[in-house]
């Protein structure tokens, strides 16, 4: 057993090349959260995908016209 716990923030096919390598060198699965379900990470095997709904409100950055 490993004790690498290998998590990813994000959805897409390079967070699943991540996780699949770890997989490869030390045989564990890994834990993803993002925004959107994306197909490489939704349907894998070796990955937990969780997703978190985007709650941060970004108005208080915007200027006002």
């Amino acid at each position: 057993m490993s004790d690498i716990i290998p998590v990813f923030l994000g959805a897409d096919l390079n967070c699943y090349n991540f996780a699949r390598a770890f997989h490869e060198a030390y045989g564990v699965e890994s834990y993803a959260y993002g925004r959107y379900p994306m197909a490489p990470t939704k349907y894998s095997k070796i990955i937990h995908f969780t997703t978190v709904p985007d709650t941060v409100s970004y108005t208080h950055l915007t200027l006002p016209t």
